[in-house]
């Protein structure tokens, strides 16, 4: 099972070149954690704007972006601002460690994203 730092992680890693926003991410958690019980560990998801919104889930966010795991490029639109993420080198190096780990006790869901987060590379 991963946690949401790695959840999140893996959904950037299995991006390729698509843009993905803070509501993508949101949505993406939440579907894993609502169609997998066992992919990632559960976050508490209220009602919101956009859909399904998870306060916890984006602190987790703020602070992969605080410890230099994701790179946030601000977007100027029209009528709004937006944001998208990357992987920096570090958020890449645990991706590998996430790929490398070899623990016996690894639920399928959790190989489905390390297949997700390899498909990306």
């Amino acid at each position: 099972m991963l946690n949401p730092y790695d959840a999140v992680r893996c959904i950037l890693a299995a991006k390729g070149s698509n843009d993905v926003g803070r509501t993508a991410i949101q949505k993406m958690v939440y579907l894993a954690q609502n169609t997998m019980p066992n992919a990632v560990e559960p976050v508490p998801y209220s009602p919101h704007y956009y859909g399904p919104f998870s306060s916890e889930l984006g602190v987790v966010l703020e602070k992969l972006v605080a410890y230099s795991f994701v790179a946030e490029t601000q977007i100027h639109g029209k009528i709004y601002e937006g944001y998208k993420y990357d992987l920096t080198e570090r958020g890449h190096e645990i991706i590998k460690r996430i790929r490398q780990d070899k623990n016996p006790n690894t639920t399928k869901s959790n190989n489905w994203w390390k297949n997700a987060a390899g498909s990306a590379s």
